[in-house]
C-alpha cells in the first residue's frame, strides 16, 4: 500500500484494467499511480471497463458517441469511429439496456492498421486495429480486437437523434409498434431493421 499518493501519473477512478496473463485490477477512488508502479504484468491493457455512465433505461446513442470515443482512446489513442449499432430501439429513439437491448461502438486505429513490411497485397493480415466499446446494463467495456478488417472506412459521428430516424422509417412503412436494430454504417447512412414481417431499409442522416 502506498503511504502517500505520488505527484505524477494517474489512472481514472472507477476504471478496471485487464492485462494479458494478469488478474483484474480495479483502480478505486483517490488512488493515484505514479512512476515505476506496474499494473499486472506490465503489458499494455487489451480491455478496460467502467460502471455505466448513461441512462440505462433510456439510452441515447447519439449523445454517447464522444464518450465512447474517449474511452476507446484510452486503449488506442488515435481511434476513430467506423460503425455503431443499437438493438431493440423504440420509436421514441431510445433503447432500454436493462431489458435486452445491446449497443456497440466500433473504432479503428490508423497506427494499428499498418500492414507489416513484406505482406502481400492480397494476403489477409490480422492486426490489433479495432476497438469495440460495448454497453450493458451495468458497465461499459472497451476491448482491442485482433482482426483483418483493418481497412474499414472511418465515418463521421451521426447528427440526428434516433427518434428522427424512426420518423423517416415510419413514413417509409416501418411499424411504429415494433422495435428496431439501427446501425450507422460505412456509407454514413442509417440501416433500420425491424425483423421479419416488418421493415428494413436505408435512412439518410436527416432530421425531420
Amino acid at each position: 500500500m502506498l503511504s502517500s499518493p505520488p505527484a505524477a501519473g494517474r489512472i481514472d477512478a472507477g476504471v478496471t484494467v485487464d492485462a494479458p496473463g494478469s488478474a483484474t485490477v480495479h483502480i478505486g477512488p483517490n488512488v493515484h499511480i505514479g512512476p515505476n508502479v506496474t499494473i499486472g504484468n506490465g503489458k499494455p491493457s487489451r480491455e478496460i471497463r467502467k460502471p455505466a455512465d448513461y441512462n440505462v433505461k433510456s439510452f441515447d446513442p447519439i449523445a454517447y458517441v464522444p464518450t465512447a470515443l474517449a474511452f476507446a482512446r484510452k486503449l488506442l489513442p488515435d481511434a476513430r469511429l467506423t460503425e455503431l449499432y443499437v438493438t431493440r430501439v423504440l420509436s421514441t429513439g431510445r433503447a432500454d439496456l436493462s431489458a435486452g437491448s445491446e449497443a456497440q461502438f466500433e473504432f479503428r486505429s490508423p497506427a494499428g492498421s499498418k500492414r507489416p513490411a513484406g505482406a502481400a497485397a492480397n494476403e489477409a493480415v490480422e492486426l490489433d486495429c479495432m476497438i469495440y466499446v460495448e454497453l450493458g446494463a451495468k458497465e461499459v467495456t472497451a476491448r482491442i480486437v485482433n482482426t483483418d478488417d483493418c481497412d474499414n472506412p472511418f465515418v463521421r459521428a451521426p447528427r440526428c437523434p434516433l427518434v428522427g430516424i424512426w420518423k423517416q422509417a415510419i413514413a417509409d412503412g416501418a411499424p411504429a409498434t415494433h422495435v428496431a436494430k439501427i446501425s450507422w454504417l460505412f456509407d454514413e447512412k442509417w440501416f433500420v431493421d425491424t425483423g421479419s414481417n416488418g421493415f428494413s431499409g436505408t435512412i439518410p442522416d436527416l432530421c425531420p
